[in-house]
């Protein structure tokens, strides 16, 4: 053996001295040859190839090829990768989503690898964050791009980065700031002491008492917005309140005397059972009517003013359909009817044709051209006549004396009407005395509150009489007004509501003006003070 390695020592240098050089091994992959002397690796260089391990072997320092899989020690933070070792003494990259981008303090941002590739996405739309809610494109804003609100009355959209953005104040003919933005008044609904407005978007504002949940919301002298959004007619009574949408009846509010029409007695919301295809609502003191499109009528609550005229018994939970002669021989309407209305204890209906009956407590007293037949006095020593039965229930009765009423309004102790020629003539609930108003010749639009009454005029002026000791004349405060007055500062009026003891007239340019009692901020001018002449309504 030692003969044999000195052989190769000469062969080496017989090799160098021809100008060959023996090249010692390197690259990566290649261990490195034997260094310095060491008893453990700890004492040996780290190699400079990531995938090459320091070794002691023999005593003498030296590097080996690092296993298939092992983590490389040099790692880039934050790149979505990790550096690992082939086995062959190479590297190579593979994807790591645990080493996502570090944060960058964004709330509406998500740092994460997308495989190999970190990314910055931002968060959903309407997550939240500290400002607010993120607009979806990686900002923290106020509001949701696109939402829309309003405020003072001024509607506002929320811009692309969240922030919101106000237009001018709604007035002249779309006076109220809506959900589509300015939208006008299509119709005024009264209660005893608060006040709706049916938009044209088909929402309902109101505003004023919120007695037994009326307002649908609670908070008095709150304005609210009806559950009703698509809303083709509201109506008020004195503590419920009833909607008409998709032909179908929704009441809430109080419900003592089922005025609501959802087969309980228990306050709350519910829509009427029974009823469809209703165009227009009526409601009275604890009483309702739908007006269907047929023309015929239902009616639910109160017994005495509300059930059909041949009903009897207790009072009624659910609606009942006020049939025609045919099917209630007791029941003697002419209708079908082309409106409706409610007041105190009553209902009334107008005939296309222009007449009017009405039934209820006190409807019919006095208002028939030829009175009952009055009973003979007994002979001497006779028995009386035994008394005719009473009816099973109130007979609907026609109002003769008028001919060709195109409106009719009934309020607290009377009801109206306007006939073709703009004449007005009303009468009392219980006296059933007919009179004729004749300080108004040219009347377009009438309406009835407890103990008033008004008229709009054709050319947009507005007329009151009747009591006016909560100024809802709007003129005088008088508590009783024998005359007719013209209500000052109205110039252009376009339509007329009054209930209980406050008024409202809608202008021709967009506004609503409301006078009288206020107690409850019905008038919605922002106070409680009751008022003898017209104020804004503050939308």
């Amino acid at each position: 053996m030692r003969r044999a390695r000195r052989g190769v020592m000469v062969l080496a240098s017989l090799l160098a001295g021809c100008g060959l050089r023996l090249s010692t091994p390197s690259g990566p992959g290649t261990p490195a040859p034997v260094g310095k002397p060491c008893a453990t690796v700890a004492e040996c260089p780290k190699p400079a190839e990531p995938c090459m391990v320091a070794a002691c072997v023999s005593g003498g320092c030296t590097s080996q090829v690092a296993p298939a899989e092992a983590v490389a020690e040099t790692q880039t933070p934050g790149d979505c990768k990790q550096v690992v070792c082939d086995g062959r003494g190479e590297t190579f990259a593979r994807e790591d989503r645990d080493d996502p981008p570090p944060d960058d303090g964004n709330d509406c941002t998500a740092k994460r690898c997308a495989g190999d590739t970190p990314e910055v996405a931002p968060l959903a739309a309407g997550a939240a964050c500290k400002a607010g809610v993120c607009n979806g494109k990686g900002l923290c804003g106020a509001c949701l791009p696109g939402k829309r609100r309003c405020e003072h009355n001024a509607p506002g959209a929320c811009s692309d980065e969240g922030q919101w953005s106000s237009g001018a104040a709604c007035s002249g003919a779309a006076p109220v700031c809506g959900a589509s933005g300015c939208v006008g008044l299509t119709a005024l609904a009264l209660g005893d002491r608060e006040t709706c407005v049916r938009l044209g978007d088909g929402s309902a504002r109101c505003w004023g008492s919120s007695l037994a949940g009326k307002l649908a919301s609670g908070g008095s002298r709150a304005r609210k917005t009806l559950p009703s959004g698509a809303a083709t007619d509201v109506a008020l009574g004195a503590h419920h309140a009833c909607a008409v949408a998709g032909g179908a009846v929704w009441c809430w509010g109080a419900n003592d005397e089922g005025q609501l029409g959802d087969g309980t007695r228990g306050e709350g919301t519910g829509q009427t059972q029974g009823v469809k295809g209703a165009t227009r609502i009526a409601a009275g003191e604890a009483h309702t009517c739908a007006l269907l499109g047929d023309g015929t009528v239902w009616c639910w609550g109160r017994a005495r003013a509300s059930v059909a005229p041949a009903a009897a018994g207790p009072k009624r939970k659910g609606p009942a359909p006020v049939e025609a002669p045919a099917q209630r021989t007791t029941a003697d309407f002419a209708g079908p009817f082309a409106q409706l209305v409610l007041g105190g204890d009553r209902a009334c209906g107008r005939s296309p044709d222009g007449s009017i009956e009405c039934w209820g407590e006190g409807a019919g007293r006095g208002m028939n051209a030829s009175p009952p037949a009055p009973v003979p006095a007994p002979k001497k020593g006779a028995k009386a006549p035994p008394k005719p039965p009473a009816p099973a229930g109130p007979r609907p009765a026609q109002v003769r004396a008028l001919k060709g009423a195109v409106e009719i309004a009934a309020g607290g102790d009377r009801t109206c009407a306007r006939l073709r020629d703009g004449s007005v003539s009303c009468w009392s609930g219980t006296a059933g005395a007919l009179e004729k108003v004749a300080e108004v010749s040219n009347a377009v639009a009438i309406a009835v509150g407890r103990k008033h009454a008004c008229a709009l005029s054709g050319d947009g002026s507005v007329w009151c009489w009747g009591d006016g000791s909560k100024g809802q004349l709007g003129y005088d405060r008088n508590a009783v007004r024998t005359g007719v007055g013209k209500v000052p500062g109205i110039a252009a009026a376009s339509a007329l509501a009054a209930r209980g003891d406050h008024t409202c007239a809608r202008l021709a340019e967009g506004g609503l003006l409301c006078w009288g009692d206020n107690d409850a901020g019905e008038l919605g001018d922002g106070t409680t003070a009751a008022r003898t002449g017209p104020v804004p309504v503050a939308f």
